[in-house]
């Protein structure tokens, strides 16, 4: 059996893609870069937080008002710029952050910490994170196993 390929048409279709893979990188990269900026003027200002923010969002995604999709990526990025403002306020919530996605991970190093820490050092560090979404309820019921 003989198959033919038409390479003229894959390469058209790279092409076609290519635009939208750099204009994707892009946005990316400025979303970076203002989400670092932001956060070192946030830390060197902060009674300004809520402006800074506000301006981060606004110098990415435009002004209001949004479309859900747009609305939905806009908070994902707002809390990463909440999360980010909580490093370095304490080992456990830095690890916590750096644990990323990784319940299981987050849980050993709650258990961990629940063993180290006086019950109620532990209790606000924990609403800290809950609070800013650095761990779910569902790191909170693996903690109860």
């Amino acid at each position: 059996m003989f198959r033919s390929t038409d390479y003229g048409l894959t390469e058209k279709d790279r092409q076609l893609k290519a635009p939208i893979v750099k204009d994707k990188a892009r946005m990316t990269l400025k979303k970076k870069d203002v989400l670092d900026k932001s956060l070192r003027d946030a830390r060197k200002h902060p009674e300004k937080i809520a402006v800074i923010r506000r301006d981060m969002v606004e110098s990415v995604y435009g002004k209001p008002p949004y479309d859900k999709k747009t609305f939905t990526s806009i908070k994902n990025y707002a809390k990463k710029f909440d999360i980010h403002m909580q490093y370095g306020q304490s080992h456990e919530i830095d690890s916590l952050i750096d644990a990323g996605s990784n319940n299981d991970y987050k849980v050993a190093l709650l258990k961990k910490y629940q063993k180290e820490m006086d019950k109620e050092s532990f209790v606000r560090m924990v609403n800290i994170a809950l609070n800013y979404k650095i761990i779910s309820k569902d790191v909170i019921k693996g903690l109860s196993r």
